[in-house]
């Protein structure tokens, strides 16, 4: 018996506990049976817990394993569907269409990729995977690492992957400059992540549908004005802060103001614009296109000139186009013809709310290059 237990100790990697329960059995089949028949169940004995330890310790080995492999994905997992949340869910539908329309070749790519994957329906469904992948990974985490470390070593660690893999990292790459390119090159893995989480995403997805639906609407004239306005501002901070060559496609004020002016055309009214009467340049319907009359309007240098009937503010009926004086040659007042040769043209006759945008569409007829007020005769 004591040989045996000597051997126990020896020869088998196990607890010492196990050893001294062994070494009591040996004892026991030591008294009950004598010759060969008791070392031959003892070598039995001794070869059958060998093995059983042998076994143990590579199932023990696998876990391990599995449990590291299991923590790092869901590490992994974590951070790419938090990342994706910020990355993918936030990006604006009009400005991929943007891009993808003047952008560069490689934007044109990314946002060809990426509109799919904004305008999928149910909309909220993208959202819900992308949560219920974060959540399901961050709850399991904690999970793998207790079986590798203490419990308190666990909920540090975990706490600390969750926090800066999980959140901060992702939310300081996928927030980036390169946040277009990334999100495009996981494109594939987000759809993979809608399919699986399908049965459980979809119907959750499409009750926010109902109850929170989603507001898609297009730019108004304001927001564009706006927004030119605003590229103004930083093409002007370009130029103070010597950055101008890195865009030289910025806005240049009278850009601005071309388009601010085109935005805001059918805003605009007539009496906006109008010019008073006392800032018109006129010709009474007596005049003669003498030497004079051609020097006074050469040196006023008007395209169209109203004609007045009377000395009575507002008594305007036709207009003189000056391109039409070029064949006239400029003489004394005798032989000089009369203005109303030429002044044959009639104005549009319009109330002083009309927007400008219907008075543009008046002058693109071709039937009138001049338009008066009707109502106040001091315009």
């Amino acid at each position: 018996t004591e040989i045996y237990t000597l051997s126990l100790h020896d020869a088998l990697p196990i607890s010492a506990m196990a050893a001294d329960a062994l070494a009591h059995c040996l004892a026991l089949l030591g008294q009950e049976l004598t010759g060969d028949r008791a070392q031959v169940l003892c070598d039995e004995l001794l070869a059958a817990t060998a093995a059983g330890g042998e076994g143990e310790e590579s199932i023990s080995e696998m876990r391990r394993t599995i449990d590291l492999v299991g923590a790092l994905g869901c590490g992994l997992l974590a951070a790419c569907a938090a990342g994706l949340t910020m990355g993918v869910v936030s990006l604006d539908e009009v400005d991929l269409r943007v891009k993808a329309r003047c952008g560069s070749d490689d934007e044109k790519a990314y946002a060809t990729r990426l509109l799919p994957l904004i305008e999928h329906q149910p909309h909220h469904q993208l959202l819900v995977t992308l949560l219920l992948l974060n959540a399901l990974a961050n709850e399991a985490l904690p999970l793998f690492i207790d079986e590798l470390v203490p419990g308190l070593y666990a909920i540090l660690i975990s706490v600390t992957v969750v926090l800066f893999v999980g959140e901060i990292m992702p939310a300081a790459v996928f927030t980036g400059p390169s946040k277009l390119k990334i999100a495009a090159s996981l494109t594939g893995v987000v759809w993979f992540m809608l399919w699986a989480m399908t049965p459980v995403a979809w119907p959750i997805g499409a009750l926010l549908d109902r109850l929170i639906p989603h507001d898609s609407h297009a730019i108004s004239r304001r927001e564009v004005t706006a927004l030119v306005e605003v590229t103004r501002e930083m093409a002007k901070s370009e130029v103070a802060s010597g950055h101008a060559d890195e865009n030289p496609d910025g806005l240049s004020e009278v850009e601005e103001r071309l388009v601010r002016g085109a935005l805001t055309l059918s805003s605009k009214l007539v009496v906006d614009v109008m010019v008073p009467y006392d800032d018109v340049f006129s010709l009474p319907v007596t005049a003669k296109l003498d030497t004079s009359t051609m020097a006074l309007i050469a040196r006023r240098g008007f395209s169209r000139i109203p004609i007045a009937q009377s000395e009575r503010k507002g008594s305007f009926s036709v207009y003189l186009l000056t391109k039409e004086l070029v064949t006239v040659a400029p003489t004394d007042s005798s032989k000089a013809c009369n203005i109303t040769q030429y002044a044959t043209h009639f104005p549009a006759w319009i109330g002083p709310t009309h927007s400008l945008f219907e008075l543009l569409e008046e002058f693109k007829s071709g039937r009138c290059h001049m338009a008066f007020e009707i109502g106040r005769a001091h315009v």
